[in-house]
C-alpha cells in the first residue's frame, strides 16, 4: 500500500508477483490497492488483468475493489470500460 500511496507502481506490482512465486496467496485487499494504484495512475488494462488475476484465485471482487476500478474509468471518461 505504501508503495502504491508513493506512485510506486511498478515497484509495488513487483512486490507483488515475487509474493506470488514465493507460493504466497494473495487476499482482495492486496488486490484491491493494485487496482486503485493502476486506477489513479490511467492504467486501466493492467486494472482489468488484476481484477482477472484475482478471479483466477478464486476470489471474489468486493465493493471496495469496484469502487477503485470504476473510479479510474470515471476520472479517464471511459464508462465502456466500467461495463
Amino acid at each position: 500500500d505504501a508503495c502504491v500511496k508513493e506512485g510506486q507502481l511498478a515497484l509495488a506490482s513487483s512486490y507483488f508477483q515475487r509474493m506470488v512465486d514465493e507460493g504466497a496467496t494473495p487476499d482482495m485487499v492486496a488486490f484491491t490497492i493494485l487496482i486503485s494504484g493502476c486506477a489513479r495512475q490511467g492504467e486501466m488494462s493492467k486494472a482489468v488483468q488484476h481484477l482477472e488475476m484475482a478471479k483466477s484465485f478464486a476470489l471474489v471482487p468486493d465493493a471496495t475493489c469496484y469502487n477503485a476500478f470504476l473510479a479510474g474509468c470515471a476520472q479517464r471518461g471511459d464508462l465502456g470500460e466500467a461495463v
